[in-house]
């Protein structure tokens, strides 16, 4: 894995996952796990931030919180991956970040899950 041609941000459902948020959370991991096994440097903002939420007593539905976290990590991606986990396409979340790569010109790669997607 070359860490110097940058990574990869994962998007995947957490409040619109059909299931509990620590199910959300275990399938990211999932996710992310399997694109890393296949040399893909993969960053997953629900794999990362689920647990701190957890632990610290923040609100994990604060999207203004998240999002804005989120941005910074945006910003410094390559591109984002958009795995389409149970849920997907009603995720709040996972549409603004579509969109928001879109709109800096940066690449948005559909993933079905347990497939590794072929990246540019």
């Amino acid at each position: 894995m070359d860490m110097h041609k940058g990574f990869w941000y994962l998007a995947t459902p957490y409040t619109g996952f059909y299931g509990t948020r620590h199910q959300a959370w275990c399938m990211a991991s999932d996710q992310t796990a399997l694109l890393i096994r296949h040399g893909i440097c993969a960053f997953s903002p629900i794999v990362h931030s689920h647990p701190v939420a957890e632990r610290g007593g923040i609100d994990p539905r604060d999207h203004d919180l998240w999002l804005g976290l989120d941005e910074a990590l945006m910003e410094a991606a390559v591109g984002m991956i958009r795995c389409r986990l149970p849920g997907w396409e009603r995720s709040r979340g996972m549409s603004w970040e579509a969109d928001w790569f879109q709109r800096h010109g940066k690449h948005v790669v559909e993933m079905q899950p347990w497939e590794v997607p072929k990246l540019p």
